[in-house]
């Protein structure tokens, strides 16, 4: 199904078959096509800049060596940023992070069991993993799960100071953590795709009011 084409900069944005194209209203037979309208969007403005500035994006020349009068975007403009969230570490570095994180808690962790009253220090591991869930993603917030399961063993459960056969409330606590590793960025993700999506109709949906260059 072909949406409607508002004009944006001279270029009439069309989304058709999942991807978004913008022809140019002058009748140039460069189209260009992306499957985010804002990377459409961004394509158009810096060729407005190149314009001003006289210098052609890198992009756009090594689009027009292909000879392909339509150019993909996602092809020949490359930002990550447009497309995933949050963006995914190197490994050495989540774990890194994650046994960190394990090591500053578990003082905290072990005061709280100490000198608590029904005291539940379970929760300080369980915070620390929604927050890094949140801002590093699904991998380092499984990896402060796992150190954190060792460290709930070793410093809260008796014999402290004693790596035991894990019982069933860590079983239950630890699984329990690994849910919420896998869920949150999920959900994450699922909501910065779905305010995407919302973004790139109401892009289409309506007119641009932007002045164009002269």
């Amino acid at each position: 199904m072909k949406s409607a084409a508002p004009e944006y900069r001279s270029y009439q944005i069309t989304r058709e078959g999942g991807f978004y194209f913008a022809v140019p209203s002058d009748g140039d037979e460069i189209v260009l096509r992306s499957a985010y309208v804002h990377r459409v969007r961004l394509a158009i403005t810096q060729l407005w800049e190149a314009v001003e500035t006289n210098k052609i994006p890198s992009w756009f020349e090594n689009a027009l060596e292909s000879n392909n009068p339509c150019i993909d975007l996602d092809t020949y403009m490359v930002f990550p940023e447009l497309t995933v969230a949050p963006a995914v570490a190197p490994f050495a570095r989540q774990t890194f992070l994650a046994l960190l994180i394990t090591l500053a808690i578990a003082p905290i962790a072990f005061l709280i069991q100490q000198f608590g009253s029904r005291a539940e220090p379970e929760i300080v591991f369980t915070m620390a993993v929604v927050a890094v869930a949140v801002t590093q993603g699904q991998r380092a917030a499984l990896l402060l799960s796992a150190f954190s399961m060792v460290s709930y063993n070793l410093n809260i459960i008796p014999p402290v100071w004693t790596i035991t056969a894990p019982g069933e409330s860590e079983i239950i606590y630890t699984l329990a953590n690994a849910m919420i590793s896998i869920a949150v960025p999920w959900l994450l993700s699922f909501r910065f795709r779905a305010q995407e999506a919302k973004e790139a109709l109401t892009t289409v949906a309506a007119p641009v009011n932007e002045p164009e260059l002269a």
